[in-house]
């Protein structure tokens, strides 16, 4: 009936010529593949009253979620999942649901309280979560040692070369002197340790997931950590700290094509993407 309706419009041999070309066209488009892929969500922490108060928290588990930490985590259950199909007929698309096959999560409070509220608040029609998760001590934040529980103006009064290093995110100037003595003072380079902690982490987690077909996992933890898990999925040095820095809740996707090799055997990943606070585009390695 409606090619009736186009022979009204144009004469036939225009429609005859656009209906050829378009059937020997459709004849040569590649037929689409199988894609398997393993997405890797990285949920960095809601805010902290260490954060809200200027404080260096590093690996300690001092500090706890603010009011407004604990409505970021319950705002991200409900939206950082989000993804809309725009290939659907649905002019705004259609809201897909994230399945959650697997949640890794840091062993301090604060990751522990966002996890928590991020189970209350999910939705089941866009994201499901697993009932259990396991909790890696390597998914703990970077080790600050000296540093952690003091304010950061002390620091920067104190140790500026340290501070601005730290704040530049140069991992071989970066040094913290542990120790109170001559005799046992210590240099620790926190960000070259954190950049091979993170290495650590996906091989655990490699060895977890010995799955297939698609999948996806929540690694719930924190902002320096998720740009080291960032960094090493991705195949960059400690050098890219500070390039890429988490918010309180923010999201990133990671995601590796296991079309022809499994996870395990996947050395970096392909391409990753901002989720929350706002979605980005798809980045390659």
């Amino acid at each position: 009936q409606n090619l009736a309706m186009v022979r009204v419009r144009i004469d036939r041999k225009t429609l005859f010529f656009h209906v050829t070309i378009a059937s020997y066209a459709s004849n040569l488009l590649p037929r689409a593949s199988s894609f398997s892929t393993q997405s890797v969500f990285l949920l960095r922490h809601g805010e902290t009253d260490a954060n809200a108060g200027g404080l260096i928290q590093g690996s300690s588990d001092f500090s706890r979620l603010t009011p407004r930490g604990k409505e970021q985590a319950a705002t991200a259950a409900r939206n950082a999942f989000l993804l809309m199909d725009s290939n659907t007929n649905n002019k705004h698309g259609d809201q897909l649901t994230t399945e959650i096959k697997s949640i890794f999560v840091s062993p301090l409070t604060r990751a522990q309280e966002t996890l928590s509220i991020l189970r209350d608040n999910a939705k089941g029609e866009t994201l499901i979560l697993p009932k259990s998760e396991v909790v890696l001590n390597n998914l703990r934040e970077i080790d600050l040692y000296v540093w952690e529980g003091r304010d950061k103006k002390e620091l920067q009064s104190k140790f500026p070369d340290a501070w601005q290093a730290w704040k530049e995110g140069d991992p071989h100037n970066f040094v913290v002197k542990c120790g109170y003595g001559n005799d046992d003072e210590q240099d620790r380079y926190p960000l070259l340790e954190l950049w091979d902690r993170a290495d650590e982490v996906w091989k655990d987690i490699k060895e977890m997931e010995t799955h297939s077909e698609n999948h996806s996992s929540l690694l719930v933890a924190h902002g320096s950590l998720g740009q080291a898990l960032l960094g090493t999925a991705m195949g960059w040095d400690a050098t890219h700290f500070r390039k890429h820095e988490f918010p309180n809740c923010g999201l990133v996707e990671v995601q590796w094509d296991i079309s022809d090799t499994s996870f395990q055997d996947c050395k970096f990943a392909q391409r990753w993407r901002w989720r929350w606070p706002e979605t980005s585009t798809w980045m390659q390695r």
